[in-house]
Parts: structure tokens; C-alpha cells; sequence
């Protein structure tokens, strides 16, 4: 028997032994009501991952090799788009989609200092961030009572000489009006970026989220529809754009074939990193004396003030196995999302309760929001302590009304309109999670729970 035989063998007892440790483990995991902390979001996973992991990290090459490759087609398959960028995580997909945007290789079309971008008064900081970052200006529009999306019927009043991009969420998952925010781009030859970091799986007529605008966002963070335990990805069809993304992730730098060969295979003498005959323009004084860089390694040439924002390559092999696991995930969130809509009913008078899908639009759930009525007898924290209390984790709306976070209280900027809405976002609205770890019986515990507050309060008014 040769060294890799053996070799072989022992991997496979070691794949065998995490099957067999998961198993068991998961015969210990009692939900005893009260008593086990009720997560709202978690990663739901066997074997499967673990040992594609493993395999991964066991052939010795951590950077992006062939599982991201591998991971980029499927997910590009799945979406229907032409290029897939994979990233650290949802937040850093974020940021690159917008630094890209500012690179001088669009030509006159990319964004600079003081151009302004449309967005949500509510929502996620990472979504707001990179606009801030990257010297540009938000113009803060109201959310939708319901959705807490941007309000599509007052982006074009909103929008100003200086106005060049959206940068639209699909907020716990409910798509945003894509249909007329897409028109309103193409009039006004805007740029739109669609951060979908909540709502894989969601889709419009059939179409998914995150790929009708100049890019999209996804994350792959462990609260997430699928995760990789931290990770995320760009989407986009234009292919100029995604090397100018892939420049600004990996430092900058200009050697952003794809797929690389020498991910694939580090023994590979790559002919264009020395090309003589292949001069790079040096963008940084390309507008006045138009100096070329030449004879020099294009590995370490740099085209972009980039970053280094890239996953490990362990962590596309999880991706591989999770979105073989998707649809079931998807099906899981929607199931419990329409147990919580169906017991919540009762309570309507009370509570705003989401809206819901229909065949138009086909909703994967991050989480299922509730926002106080103004005649509720009681106060948002009354409740969400009484779960907490009661071992029941629920969140708040993300940063809520971004405007009255401290990060931002000077931040240069520009109001559309009240945003009564985003305000009430902030003060009444929570939501539950709906993920796969949700059982039935977690399922009742949670009514249970809110009879037992609700029918006191009902008693004591």
C-alpha cells in the first residue's frame, strides 16, 4: 500500500468519525422550554460541510483555489448572473460594490467625491457605510410602513443634479420595488446597488434579488440564509466591472485573471506576470503624463487603493455543500414565517404584521418583523425583556433611523422629505427569527410565551 493510500484511508476514517461525533452530539441537544436559550437565527449544517471543510483545509492550500471557483459557478448558476466576486463577508461585499463604482477605469461614468447616492433612512450601518467611506454623499429617503424598504414612489423627487446611484436593501428579505426603481436608474442613468445580504432565495416574477442593478450583495454570515460561518459575494453581468471589483479586493493590484491558474495550480509558470510586451497604464497619472509601468511583475503592479477582503478557501468548500441545502432552507424559513403570521393574527390589533408574498413576489425570510400599533397597552421593551426573560431572542431593525445613531450625527448629508416612517422603524418595529432551527415545539413555546404576556396586559388594562 503506497503513502497516499494509506493517506486516503485515514482521511476517509476521519470523515467518518465527525459524521459519527455529529450524530451524537445532536442527541444531547434538548430544547427544554425556559430553560435553553431560543436563538432567532443560527447555522443549520451536518457532515456534510464539516468534511468538505476539512478535506479543504487537509490539501494544504487555504487561499482561493478551486472550491471558490467552484462555488462561484454555482452560485452564478443559481442566480442567473454572468460573474460571481466572493468576499469575506456581506458587509465587505458592500463596500467593494460602491468602491469599485468610484474607479477611474468606467471612464467619465464612475463616481466621485460629493456624488450623491439614495438610500434608506433605515436599515443596516454596512449598507450606509461605504458611501460615507468613500467620500460620497447619502441622501436619506423615508422607508415603507410595512416593508421598511426605500420608498420607490419618492426616489425621483428625491434625486438632484449631484444624484448618481441607489443603493437599495431587501430588507429581512421582502424585495424592494425593483420593477420602478430600475426605471428610474435607466432614466436617470443611475447606478443601483442592491444589497440582497437578507434575501437569498427571494425573488420578483421569477427574477432573484441582487441581480437587477449594476450589482449585488449577499452574505453569508452565520444568521444567514446560508452561511459559511463569516463570507459573502458580489453579483454583476458586467464583466469590466467585476475585474475592476476582483482588483479592489485582492490589494488592488492588476493581475485579476479569472479563473487565476496559479489558485488552481501553484506550480504554474504564468507567462503574463513578466509579459515585456504588456505595459500597464499608471491610473494615478494617466489623465496628465500618461506614464506606463513596464517590465515589472503584474502580481505586484497596483491599479486600485484596494483592500484585502477575500475568504478562505475552506469556507467556499462549506458554501459548495449549503447551497446544495438552500431550497430546504428556503422552504423552512417560509413555513415558519406563516406560523408566526398565522398566530399573530390575534394579535393584529396590536401589532402591524408584515406583508406577505404573493406570485409576484416569492419571499425567502431573514425574520419576521412586528411593529407596535400606537393603542398597544405596552411598550416594545416590555416585551422583548419579557422574552428575553423567558429565553427568547429577538432583534431590533438593524440601526433602525440611521439619523439618530451617534456614528452619524455629523456626517455630511441631505434629508428627502419626513421620514416618519424610519422614526417609527427605530421605536415600535422587532422581528422573531424563521430559520430551519425553529422547531415545532420552539414554535409553541414562543405563543405560549407571548399568551402569557399579552393576557396579562389585557387583565391589568
Amino acid at each position: 500500500m503506497g503513502n497516499r493510500d494509506k493517506s486516503e484511508i485515514i482521511k476517509h476514517e476521519i470523515f467518518d468519525k465527525v459524521k459519527e461525533f455529529l450524530e451524537e452530539k445532536s442527541k444531547s441537544q434538548e430544547f427544554i422550554p425556559g430553560k435553553t436559550n431560543l436563538q432567532y437565527a443560527g447555522a443549520v449544517y451536518d457532515h456534510n460541510e464539516i468534511n468538505a471543510m476539512l478535506e479543504s483545509i487537509l490539501d494544504g492550500w487555504f487561499g482561493l483555489s478551486k472550491k471558490a471557483l467552484e462555488f462561484e459557478k454555482a452560485l452564478a448558476q443559481y442566480l442567473g448572473v454572468g460573474e460571481v466576486i466572493l468576499t469575506n463577508s456581506g458587509s465587505s461585499a458592500n463596500l467593494l460594490s460602491i468602491s469599485a463604482l468610484t474607479s477611474k477605469r468606467l471612464g467619465k461614468s464612475h463616481l466621485q467625491k460629493g456624488d450623491e447616492i439614495i438610500i434608506a433612512a433605515t436599515g443596516f450601518p454596512s449598507t450606509l457605510n461605504p458611501i460615507i467611506q468613500n467620500g460620497l454623499v447619502p441622501v436619506f429617503v423615508d422607508c415603507e410602513p410595512v416593508t421598511y424598504n426605500l420608498d420607490a414612489d419618492k426616489i425621483e423627487a428625491a434625486i438632484s443634479e449631484k444624484t448618481r446611484g441607489i443603493m437599495i436593501a431587501h430588507t429581512l428579505g421582502f424585495p424592494a420595488d425593483m420593477e420602478k426603481i430600475m426605471d428610474i436608474a435607466n432614466r436617470h442613468d443611475l447606478f443601483v446597488v442592491e444589497d440582497a445580504c437578507d434575501a437569498l432565495g427571494s425573488s420578483i416574477n421569477g427574477k432573484p434579488v441582487g441581480t437587477f442593478g449594476t450589482a449585488g450583495t449577499f452574505s453569508f454570515y452565520v444568521a444567514h440564509q446560508m452561511t459559511t460561518g463569516e463570507g459573502g459575494a458580489i453579483v454583476t453581468n458586467d464583466k469590466n466591472l467585476a475585474r475592476i471589483i476582483r482588483s479592489f479586493r485582492d490589494w488592488g493590484r492588476a493581475c485579476v485573471c479569472q479563473p487565476c491558474k496559479v489558485f488552481m495550480n501553484p506550480n504554474f509558470n504564468c507567462p503574463a506576470r513578466f509579459n515585456h510586451h504588456s505595459k500597464i497604464l499608471n491610473a494615478a497619472n494617466s489623465i496628465s503624463s500618461g506614464s506606463m509601468i513596464d517590465e515589472y511583475d503584474r502580481r505586484y503592479t497596483y491599479i486600485e487603493i484596494g483592500y484585502n477582503l477575500k475568504p478562505l478557501e475552506f469556507q467556499a468548500a462549506m458554501g459548495i455543500e449549503q447551497l446544495k441545502r438552500l431550497p430546504d432552507l428556503i422552504t423552512s424559513r417560509q413555513s415558519n414565517f406563516n406560523k408566526l403570521y398565522k398566530y399573530f393574527e390575534k394579535w393584529k390589533d396590536y401589532f402591524i404584521l408584515p406583508k406577505r408574498g404573493n406570485e409576484k413576489y416569492d419571499i425567502c425570510w431573514f425574520g419576521f418583523p412586528l411593529t407596535l400599533r400606537d393603542n398597544a397597552p405596552f411598550k416594545r421593551i416590555d416585551l422583548i425583556e419579557f422574552l428575553k426573560d423567558n429565553m427568547i431572542e429577538t432583534r431590533l431593525l438593524f440601526a433602525g433611523n440611521f439619523l439618530k445613531q451617534p456614528a452619524y450625527a455629523d456626517i455630511e448629508c441631505r434629508i428627502f422629505g419626513d421620514i416618519v416612517n424610519s422614526n417609527t422603524a427605530m421605536d415600535k418595529t422587532f422581528f422573531f427569527g424563521t430559520y430551519k432551527g425553529i422547531t415545532d415545539e420552539m414554535m409553541d413555546y414562543i405563543f405560549n410565551t407571548v399568551d402569557k404576556f399579552m393576557r396579562n396586559i389585557c387583565e391589568i388594562k
